[in-house]
């Protein structure tokens, strides 16, 4: 039956990736002058025609919608009856990584006592309980929503960093969530056939992760800071390494990696963010090499649970790019100058 269920899944999403946005649709989207001509340039895609039916008024509009988009697309995957059971989970598992969004937008909130809205997306928003989460005004009334929304492990995160009155600050950049978050991913992956490929999968997502973390450590000089703020159990970068990196000055980082790949793109960024200080470029590069790494491994990937994840993977991709591209138009930036930020497919 499994078998079955991986080859309408397979079949299904196969298709669902001829509908995506191309890097020929890049190429003529970024030649607009506007919003419409952007949606124009897409609308034989499905993301396209999804724009198309929407009333947009600010980049604010937008941003909602795109993450209403990317949540329906996949929990349409999991209402499939098809599906096999061990999929569903993993994706169920995978879209945690918006709830701990949600969670941190919360306690921040509270902190700062000002209002922000969460991403339309994830376990905590599909049970409608979004609202209630971001209107949180204590730790209590967050850890309640996580038991509402059986999210136990989480909150006994949150517990520990509870204070007679209030909680510590910490919660916001430590990363015990992420922790679990991971562990739990890679937990799941080994139950499965294709166990190899998956947990490949989910410690690059780690690594990538942590290289974020230590690169913005370094430009931040704030490597005493940050002990709590990497992640456990990744591929090429073992917990030594990305401790010792988090000691180490900027220019210092690429020689502890070996991994040549990884250490090509690190000294692509200290280049490039030497020349303006920005420091997006991190996050840019990163997003780039991590889908070209999971675009080999999982591409070739049929009739397993690995297809589900790249075709997550590419939505979150697509939904990246439209995202900075509606961004730029709304703030009359050039589209030619984003090009390089682009994720190209």
């Amino acid at each position: 039956m499994a078998g079955i269920g991986y080859a309408f899944i397979s079949s299904y999403l196969k298709g669902e990736e001829a509908k995506l946005i191309s890097s020929d649709h890049l190429n003529t989207v970024l030649k607009a002058e506007n919003v419409q001509e952007v949606i124009d340039s897409i609308r034989d895609t499905d993301i396209g025609s999804y724009l198309e039916g929407l009333e947009i008024n600010s980049f604010n509009d937008v941003d909602e919608q795109l993450w209403i988009y990317l949540n329906n697309c996949l929990t349409r995957v999991a209402w499939f009856k098809n599906v096999p059971k061990s999929a569903r989970e993993m994706l169920q598992a995978y879209v945690y990584r918006y709830d701990i969004l949600n969670i941190k937008t919360a306690l921040q909130n509270i902190i700062s006592g000002e209002k922000t809205e969460g991403i339309p997306a994830g376990t905590i928003y599909n049970k409608g309980l979004l609202y209630v989460l971001t209107d949180a005004e204590s730790l209590d009334d967050v850890i309640n929503v996580l038991s509402t929304a059986k999210m136990g492990e989480y909150v006994n995160v949150l517990e520990g960093y509870r204070l007679e009155e209030g909680f510590r600050r910490e919660v916001l950049t430590d990363t015990g969530m992420e922790n679990i978050y991971y562990n739990n991913l890679i937990g799941m992956s080994g139950k499965l056939k294709d166990r190899d490929v998956l947990s490949k999968v989910f410690q690059t997502l780690l690594d990538m992760t942590n290289l974020q973390i230590v690169l913005r450590t370094a430009v931040n000089e704030s490597g005493s800071d940050a002990s709590d703020q990497t992640i456990s159990g990744g591929y090429l970068l073992s917990d030594e390494l990305v401790r010792d990196m988090l000691s180490v000055k900027l220019q210092d980082i690429p020689v502890r990696i070996d991994y040549p790949v990884y250490r090509t793109v690190v000294e692509g960024i200290i280049e490039e963010y030497e020349k303006d200080r920005n420091i997006s470029i991190i996050n840019e590069s990163i997003d780039k090499l991590k889908f070209n790494i999971l675009k080999e491994i999982l591409s070739p990937r049929i009739m397993s649970t690995a297809v589900v994840i790249w075709y997550v993977i590419l939505k979150e991709i697509e939904v990246r790019n439209i995202r900075l591209i509606l961004k730029a138009v709304m703030d009359n930036i050039q589209l030619e100058e984003i090009r390089n930020f682009l994720v190209m497919a």
